[in-house]
């Protein structure tokens, strides 16, 4: 395989659980990557609507899955309550390839996955499908914005938008070692995955002038959600993936570095 980010720093700061394949392709390409998590994915626990959702799951015929954890979080969850869940009685609709993978991983068939991995691009295509029989729910971050999703609720015959994992900033604690390796490095290249990764960034670094700190850096997102958190800060990423996905990302920063020369 060509190396083509030997000698490049890359910062990760995906969650831990999530960035052990990425890591790996990266470094298959020649980056030194520094693992720094900057948010945590945290179990939504001790709440009433959420159990009493997931326990009455019969209700619903359609599930939309907005990311891995929704699945993986989900499923603990019906396993928790010990709940009967039949996947044959649901229309399945997962958002991205890393989610299909997911929900295929343990068994569950996807019925749909929008072309894009956006909720624009989701209710746009849903469009086509008559939804007035669907009873959605759709289990996800607690950072979710349910707006999104409005139109939906006005296409179907009922929605139920309901948070069943958080992701909260990680324990600077946990990262000093990391931490000094940031600021003692020269980093060629910054990966955020989400705005929260990117905010927790900033809280654990301690950073006042965001648009000052990576005025001379290179950073990669992964898709627009993520690009519009960097642009509130009049921050422009140099690299963003047409398929927003983490292989997809790779891939775009393998052929940026590939068509570009870089002085270390």
């Amino acid at each position: 395989m060509e190396k083509v980010l030997e000698n490049i720093n890359i910062v990760l700061t995906r969650a831990k659980d999530q960035s052990v394949e990425s890591i790996k392709s990266l470094e298959e390409l020649g980056a030194n990557v520094i693992s720094f998590p900057t948010i945590k994915i945290v179990e939504i626990t001790n709440t009433e609507l959420l159990d009493k959702t997931i326990k009455n799951i019969s209700e619903f015929n359609t599930i939309i899955f907005t990311s891995e954890n929704a699945v993986k979080y989900f499923l603990k969850k019906i396993d928790d309550l010990n709940v009967n869940f039949e996947q044959k009685d649901f229309f399945v609709i997962s958002i991205g390839s890393k989610t299909s993978q997911v929900c295929e991983e343990n068994n569950i068939l996807t019925n749909l996955q929008p072309s894009k991995a956006t909720s624009d691009v989701l209710i746009k295509e849903l469009k086509g499908i008559d939804l007035s029989n669907k009873k959605i729910i759709i289990p996800c971050s607690k950072l979710t914005k349910q707006d999104q999703y409005k139109e939906l609720g006005n296409l179907a015959e009922k929605l139920v938008i309901i948070p069943i994992y958080d992701n909260v900033v990680n324990d600077v604690i946990n990262l000093e070692t990391e931490i000094k390796q940031i600021n003692s490095s020269n980093i060629d290249l910054f990966i955020f995955t989400s705005p929260s990764t990117f905010n927790g960034f900033l809280e654990i670094m301690k950073i006042e002038n965001p648009k000052d700190y990576f005025a001379d850096k290179k950073v990669a997102v992964i898709g627009p959600v993520t690009e519009k958190a960097l642009n509130d800060f009049d921050i422009n990423p140099d690299i963003i993936p047409n398929d927003f996905s983490m292989n997809h990302l790779i891939e775009t920063i393998k052929k940026y570095y590939s068509e570009k020369s870089f002085v270390n």
